[in-house]
């Protein structure tokens, strides 16, 4: 009782819900019953080291970031150090989310071995908000029949090395490749915009 489980979580699907206002101007009640302001980095889905994660057909919008996953370096099975596998965008509206002069939250963060993003929406960001509308560093990724937003400062599509996972997903022959097709990017008059990044 009162431990966390060993074991990385798996199989699971989040579908067909709005979720919204995990940004730091909102609150919500803590544990302890205090009323508390999230952090600016709260997501309106924030997945730990899952296997086989299936996130689709949601409204995610006005938080800190609209989809963000952690992995660990995936040296064990415990959740703590379980490596992401098996990521799934699809068919999700994106909009509002960021914070204002930061790059550090998008509306889609993902570092998994193997992710799909696709058929999503990804409408305009919180006003001054720098992020990515996509931003991910996994293996086998696919990024597919998007409609994205022209990023107010950060990239459209920004494929980029992992981070915690680089001796597993750094090392897979996957990594060596992307596949970015069929997505639809609308300029809205950004003076530098920073399309794909690879």
């Amino acid at each position: 009782p009162g431990q966390p489980e060993a074991q990385a979580p798996a199989y699971i699907e989040i579908a067909n819900l709005e979720i919204k206002d995990g940004f730091s101007t909102s609150q919500f009640r803590a544990a302890n019953g205090a009323w508390l302001n999230y952090s600016g980095f709260a997501a309106c889905i924030y997945a730990r080291s899952v296997q086989h994660l299936v996130v689709r057909n949601n409204i995610l919008h006005d938080c800190g970031q609209g989809f963000y996953n952690w992995t660990g370096d995936g040296s064990s099975p415990a959740w703590w150090s379980a490596l992401q596998v098996g990521t799934i965008i699809s068919g999700n509206y994106f909009y509002n989310n960021g914070n204002p002069g930061s790059y550090l939250e998008h509306q889609v963060y993902t570092e998994s071995d193997g992710v799909t993003i696709e058929y999503n929406r990804f409408g305009s960001q919180r006003a001054g908000a720098k992020g990515s509308q996509i931003k991910d560093r996994s293996a086998g990724t696919v990024v597919r029949y998007n409609s994205i937003e022209q990023s107010r400062q950060g990239w459209d599509i920004d494929l980029v090395e992992p981070e915690e996972a680089w001796a597993s997903l750094g090392q897979s022959p996957r990594f060596k490749q992307s596949f970015v097709y069929g997505n639809v990017i609308v300029s809205r008059s950004v003076k530098y915009p920073n399309i794909v990044h690879w």
